[in-house]
């Protein structure tokens, strides 16, 4: 990466033909093009300038607001792919300060629910073949054959994945397939048939005044996959008299969204129908530039207020995407000799492009990428067998310490509680019963590589050694322990497990049983109950993969069921989002602890100061922040993270995130799988 940023654009997210589309647009626009990937650069000739990203996207936000700083002004931002566009929107709020963004004001992933975009061109006036979105496990409606099950949004999967289905037995086979795939909601919908039908796309922009731009159509002669792929072969036109544009206008401005996207459309049975939106410019995205109308390079100008092009000189042309079209010649579709005939008529390619033929190249001699991938498979491996995260619990006394969210609370030293060769220990909550104080706590077994719930008892100053008192079949963690009725109870995390089960223990601390089950179906982690103006509240976060959601969900509870507060998500924040304890009282008011996981998981806490809940407000506001690096321990060992602080009457807990060192537990680790797959035991 060069030390400074360049005005003009960023293109973010994967590489293939829509990023080389986009990059090109711009640059023969005149517009310097940054390419943001966590992938290698695409060696355009019109990409000035490379931004390399983590694997992690939580990353993407500082290191691209860092770049963002050194510009002298706003460039726009681009997305290639579905992924990086509800990313973009997701962190508008931040980014609109050092770019021009396209966005739905953070409603994007809601409106690229198909289920939503139908509604939506319904209620504009458009056809839209019949649809709903169904559990695939509990529907048991009527189908009108034949249909079509696909994921009902980009982002919930794979087109690969969508299945047209004449029958009952072949709906019931699907249905298993996809399931099988770990589908659970899909998009259920009439599969239009006409021998005469024909897909076709409007790629468009909106501005930040409304006016919505297409330049043209987009007529579909072939796909690949066939039926399910994308357009491989088709040709654009100017002419739009066919359509109705006021329609399509009304529905794009309903939809709240600015920036490039592009409709897909079916001419069937005499009517022209909605099929859905992509919030993105679509594969094909180079077209309109070559037939006359910079679509990537209007925008930019459209939003920074300056004149756009007029509609007036696009002319007809046809598109072809290379190297997915000639897999018609290579199954026999087609002839060799037809299909170059239509390769050399075409005027727009998918990566050929006279005068920028470095991507075109670079399609096909992958070395270089390849070596890298494989390298980066290999390390991780390497690092996943050797050098695992782990944590340890440190403690101290109460008396004469000041609390450590206060100011000053960091002066007294923790004293840091060993692990032993097989068992890590982190998330610790302390609870006090009899004169004793009991310390609660993920115990991680190196061996079988997952959780359980481990317990120390504290008694007179003398802390015990490590005990399991609770364990499943999947991974357990975040042990919420509170009391109720003077009975004990616990929330511990058991995401894998998809709900939250309630434990009560039955011989107090060793011993407890599952006596209910909340959040049927849902990954929610690091959960707290809290009780505050005689009303229950689940403070919880769900996760759709990885380590944090990035937004954090309240539920009430309602006739014995739990539901979604009015104001979730209440937090949307990586770096602010996910507890990191329990919520205490202070004074009328309660503490929230969170987790910083914003650049990496568990790097520094923040505690956060409610000052308004109800079943219907939500509102907090930070009020300190405790960095790894000010925590004092009585060690000369070094730590590197912190994620969850808990307090008793007289104790605090923290847990600390070591270095990361190849250690015997995990050498054990690999023998013991070793041995295990031997079948020696």
């Amino acid at each position: 990466m060069r030390n400074k940023s360049k005005s003009g654009a960023i293109v973010l997210g994967s590489k293939g033909v829509n990023a080389t589309g986009l990059i090109r647009s711009l640059g023969i626009s005149g517009i310097a093009v940054t390419f943001a990937s966590k992938y290698s650069k695409i060696e355009s000739k019109y990409t000035t300038d490379y931004l390399h990203l983590s694997e992690d996207d939580s990353k993407w936000l500082e290191t691209l607001v860092e770049y963002g700083k050194k510009g002298k002004q706003r460039c726009a931002i681009f997305s290639s792919d579905d992924e990086a566009a509800l990313w973009l929107d997701k962190n508008y709020e931040v980014l609109q300060k050092y770019f021009i963004v396209p966005n739905a004001k953070g409603k994007l992933s809601y409106i690229a629910d198909k289920s939503v975009m139908n509604q939506l061109a319904k209620k504009a006036g458009l056809n839209v073949p019949a649809f709903s979105k169904i559990s695939l496990e509990k529907y048991n409606g009527k189908v009108e054959y034949p249909v079509i099950l696909k994921p009902y949004a980009g982002y919930a999967g794979s087109k690969g994945d969508i299945l047209i289905c004449k029958n009952e037995l072949e709906f019931t086979k699907a249905v298993k397939k996809l399931i099988e795939l770990g589908y659970t909601e899909v998009m259920l919908q009439q599969f239009l048939h006409d021998l005469n039908q024909e897909e076709i796309g409007l790629m468009g922009m909106v501005l930040s005044n409304g006016k919505v731009v297409i330049p043209g159509i987009i007529h579909k002669i072939r796909s690949y996959p066939t039926g399910r792929g994308s357009t491989s072969y088709a040709r654009f036109s100017p002419n739009l008299s066919d359509i109705d544009l006021k329609k399509i206008e009304d529905f794009v401005s309903a939809t709240g969204y600015v920036g490039l996207f592009d409709i897909e459309m079916m001419n069937s049975n005499g009517k022209y129908w909605f099929i859905e939106i992509n919030f993105r410019n679509g594969q094909y995205g180079y077209t309109p530039t070559a037939a006359g109308y910079n679509l990537p390079g209007n925008w930019c100008r459209g939003m920074k207020g300056e004149e756009i092009d007029t509609l007036d000189k696009i002319k007809e042309l046809y598109y072809i995407n290379e190297r997915d079209d000639f897999q018609h010649v290579k199954q026999g579709k087609i002839a060799l000799k037809d299909w170059m005939g239509e390769f050399r008529g075409a005027r727009a390619y998918g990566m050929f492009c006279p005068g920028d033929q470095r991507p075109f190249i670079r399609q096909y001699v992958k070395i270089p990428d390849r070596v890298v991938i494989k390298w980066n498979r290999v390390k991780n491996l390497l690092k996943d067998l050797l050098i695992k995260e782990e944590w340890n619990i440190a403690i101290r006394s109460r008396k004469d310490c000041i609390p450590l969210w206060k100011e000053g609370g960091v002066k007294e030293p923790f004293k840091v509680l060993r692990n032993t060769v097989r068992y890590w220990a982190a998330d610790p909550f302390i609870i006090e019963e009899k004169g004793k104080d009991y310390l609660f706590f993920e115990m991680f077994d190196r061996f079988l590589g997952k959780g359980v719930i481990g317990c120390r008892e504290i008694s007179d100053g003398k802390i015990g050694k490590m005990k399991i008192v609770y364990k499943a079949d999947k991974h357990l963690s975040f042990p919420f322990v509170f009391k109720y009725n003077n009975e004990f109870y616990m929330l511990p995390e058991y995401s894998e497990g998809k709900c939250l089960p309630l434990l009560k223990a039955i011989n107090f601390p060793d011993k407890w049983e599952v006596i209910c089950s909340w959040m049927e179906g849902k990954r929610v982690v690091d959960t707290a109950l809290v009780e505050y103006n005689s009303n229950n509240y689940l403070f919880t976060q769900e996760l759709k993969d990885g380590y944090s959601a990035g937004t954090l969900d309240i539920y009430t509870r309602e006739k014995n069921n739990w539901e979604k507060h009015e104001k979730s998500p209440v937090i949307n924040s990586y770096s602010n989002s996910r507890l990191g304890g329990k919520v205490f009282k202070y004074g009328e008011n309660l503490i929230r602890v969170s987790q910083d996981c914003k650049t990496e998981y568990g790097k520094k806490l923040h505690f956060n100061l409610i000052s308004n809940l109800s079943k219907r407000e939500y509102e907090e506001s930070m009020i300190g922040t405790v960095d790894i690096n000010q925590i004092k321990v009585e060690t000369r060992k070094r730590f590197i993270g912190i994620h969850t602080y808990n307090f008793n009457e007289g104790y605090e807990v923290i847990d600390l995130k070591n270095e990361s060192k190849i250690k015997l537990g995990n050498i054990l680790n690999i023998i013991y799988r070793i041995f295990c797959k031997s079948n020696l035991r």
